[in-house]
């Protein structure tokens, strides 16, 4: 990593991308897709997924990804700037984990129901797209609530805690689409199987989280890379 500070600001712009994310990644898929295939269920097998499933979804599965993560944190020696990563709240890291998969079903139920002739073509090309689009326009909204309403932003309680003000968006859509250009295809398998499809979307959800961290973290220096925007917080705001 390479940091600068300048006026209680930190830059850290990520010239790899952590090995954690092999096993973050699938284990947030693995929560999220059995809940999305529920809801799908519930209301129509043929209906396309309601940003609204997306959004209890996204919820959900943060929050239960956080509550395993914040277990290992302290023992994982994540350090920024020299402090040590203890913890992220659940609360707003969820709503926001929530907004973001609400955005990219809204994204998909406005796609084609076929761009190419070809089913992993297709599913890649629905992937990336589902991903760049929402990257963007959540991380503008994100990136106006962390300036004009700081407790709307994500928290990382560290040795001195800090608020996530934003990211570059563009490097992250990118990273983000080619994560979901090659996990989309894969997770969708689910849709094939003629029972059990709650057990196979955490199947073929793991196995698509996997399959595109390799592929994200392989290309990623190919790619302009990501840096975080991060600014102190007063310990009375923790």
């Amino acid at each position: 990593m390479d940091k600068s500070i300048q006026n209680n600001n930190l830059l850290i712009e990520l010239s790899t991308i952590s090995p954690h994310l092999f096993w973050i990644i699938p284990i947030l898929e693995v929560l999220a897709v059995p809940l999305v295939v529920l809801l799908h269920l519930r209301a129509s097998a043929e209906a396309p997924k309601a940003p609204w499933h997306g959004w209890l979804a996204g919820m959900v599965a943060t929050a239960g990804l956080l509550l395993i993560l914040n277990r290992f944190l302290p023992r994982m020696h994540f350090h920024i700037q020299g402090q040590r990563l203890i913890r992220i709240p659940i609360a707003m890291a969820s709503l926001w984990g929530g907004f973001f998969l609400a955005g990219i079903f809204a994204v998909q139920r406005i796609l084609p129901v076929s761009m190419l002739a070809n089913y992993w073509a297709d599913g890649a090309a629905k992937g990336f797209v589902s991903l760049v689009v929402p990257t963007l326009v959540i991380g503008t909204m994100y990136a106006i609530a962390a300036r004009w309403m700081p407790f709307a932003s994500i928290t990382l309680i560290a040795d001195a805690p800090m608020r996530l003000r934003g990211l570059r968006w563009l490097p992250l859509s990118l990273c983000l689409g080619i994560y979901e250009g090659v996990a989309f295809p894969l997770i969708n398998l689910w849709q094939s199987m003629p029972d059990h499809q709650i057990l196979w979307g955490a199947f073929w959800g793991g196995i698509g989280g996997l399959a595109g961290i390799i592929a994200t973290i392989s290309l990623y220096s190919l790619l302009p890379p990501l840096r975080l925007h991060l600014s102190g917080l007063d310990q009375g705001s923790k």
